[in-house]
């Protein structure tokens, strides 16, 4: 028996919120309707990204308001408008 492999969704590009200036819209914007996603800086380079999405606490939050909770330990994209 043959196993299919499964449906690659289409690449998308992203801009790395950290690397933004402080002034950039995606840094300013809240961070559930950028689209923005975060892993582990930790992980392993295969482990899947999370989407922040309405139910987290931090989705209203920008980029910019994130503590160091957030940002020294997670590393942040979100697609490139």
């Amino acid at each position: 028996m043959t196993r299919k492999k499964p449906a690659v969704a289409p690449a998308t590009d992203f801009l790395v919120l950290a690397d933004l200036p402080a002034e950039h819209p995606l840094r300013c914007s809240p961070l559930s309707a950028i689209g923005a996603q975060y892993r582990s800086k930790g992980a392993k380079a295969t482990s899947p990204w999370r989407t922040v999405h309405a139910g987290y606490a931090i989705a209203g939050a920008t980029f910019n308001q994130l503590g160091p909770g957030w940002t020294l330990y997670s590393h942040w994209r979100a697609p490139a408008p």
